[in-house]
């Protein structure tokens, strides 16, 4: 099997490796997509593979999964019968499901570091995207000697303390995490981030001098390729997607319990994992629909998308999904984050008590909805279309590795 520079892309720019502690392919959830889209956004300008960890292999393997991107996956069975890497997060001491505690025992994978470095000897820049990935890199030279990008989906420490209780062995969790996370960040030649909040997070884990290699920005979506469904072809319905992730199982609470009962003549649709964990009997105008697995198709059925995200960091990969299909939204202003001040103003922003209000509007004024979906579609083809942002994207690498090689000749 050959390598995306190899093949695809033979007298393109720098050779992009993007390190990604699981399989995105096929992406499933919103950090998924966001790792397999910027994958595939790159190798539309310059080689690029994708690595993953296979805790089942003992040799490195690498698959074409689309014309543009190769998936190597690299091994890691040997940590668990390693010692060391009993020392490195003993039973008791972190959470055992924790990527913390799995990250730091693989960190003493030999076979993991050997296919880092035969890999990293193959490429020019190195994209992190997890911090995950940083215990075993950060011990691997062919990666310290070229430029490092930290493409962040959020600030994994904030999340850590926002989700773990206010014990001994959470703070311990959080303490390392924002260990890890500064470290990957003062390696980097530049952290893309997701918001201004994400962004200043990351700036105080760096010295003043440091703190330009912040920057805001190369999220996107690819543009929905149906045709936009209008106002009185779509049902009157709301709808909400979310993975399995505290503040989305939480939304969905929200939404079946406390919403969904002051609107019973609207349908409540709830799409994704974080469905599966509601609590109590669902009202008759409530629908979990589970894994959705064409969400464009699913999403020009309903009128309006809910967002009563209330914690968590990043940017809420929903919303580009409900942008790109012309949805307007109903969000909260944590919810909101991230976007552009243009698309700010054509969302819909409220506190979680006022979102029945806001449901009933926009559900049965035309005028407004077709005046905040025309707005939507027209600020996402400007922000978040990856046909703009790749391109934006691959500038930034080039220019990264330039600079490094000016620095390093």
């Amino acid at each position: 099997m050959k390598f995306a520079h190899e093949s695809a892309h033979p007298t393109a720019g720098p050779r992009v490796l993007a390190l990604y502690p699981w399989n995105p392919s096929p992406p499933t959830t919103g950090g998924e997509h966001a790792v397999f889209d910027l994958s595939q956004a790159l190798a539309r300008h310059t080689p690029c593979t994708l690595a993953v960890i296979d805790e089942a292999a003992s040799t490195l393997t690498q698959e074409d999964v689309s014309p543009q991107i190769t998936l190597a996956k690299l091994p890691a069975s040997d940590y668990r019968r390693n010692k060391l890497s009993r020392l490195k997060a003993p039973s008791g001491l972190l959470d055992d499901t924790s990527p913390l505690k799995r990250s730091l025992r693989q960190s003493t994978s030999r076979q993991l570091r050997a296919a880092l470095s035969e890999l990293a000897l193959q490429h020019d820049v190195i994209v992190f995207c997890s911090p995950w990935m940083w215990p075993i890199a950060r011990h691997v030279p062919a990666i310290l000697k070229r430029p490092i990008v930290y493409d962040a989906q959020n600030v994994e420490a904030e999340i850590a303390l926002q989700q773990t209780p206010a014990r001994w062995r959470a703070r311990l969790y959080q303490y390392m995490t924002a260990r890890i996370e500064a470290s990957l960040c003062r390696a980097a030649a530049q952290v893309w981030c997701c918001s201004d909040q994400d962004a200043a997070c990351f700036r105080e884990l760096l010295p003043q001098a440091d703190r330009q290699k912040v920057q805001i920005g190369f999220k996107g979506r690819n543009q929905c390729e149906q045709p936009i469904q209008g106002f009185h072809r779509r049902t009157p319905s709301a709808v909400f997607v979310g993975s399995a992730w505290g503040p989305n199982m939480d939304a969905a609470q929200y939404i079946a319990t406390t919403l969904a009962p002051q609107l019973p003549q609207y349908q409540f649709c709830i799409a994704g994992k974080c469905g599966e964990h509601l609590s109590g009997t669902l009202p008759p105008n409530v629908a979990v629909l589970g894994y959705v697995a064409d969400l464009d198709a699913e999403l020009l059925k309903h009128r309006v998308a809910l967002n009563p995200i209330t914690s968590g960091s990043g940017i809420n990969i929903k919303l580009l999904d409900y942008l790109a299909t012309g949805t307007p939204v109903i969000s909260t202003p944590f919810g909101a984050r991230g976007l552009p001040d243009d698309i700010q103003r054509s969302v819909t922003q409220c506190a979680v008590h006022t979102f029945a209000q806001e449901v009933a509007h926009l559900m049965e004024d035309e005028s407004l909805w077709t005046t905040h979906s025309q707005q939507l579609l027209n600020e996402f083809a400007r922000h978040f279309d990856w046909h703009t942002v790749s391109t934006q994207a691959w500038t930034r690498v080039h220019q990264i590795q330039q600079s490094h090689h000016a620095r390093h000749p």
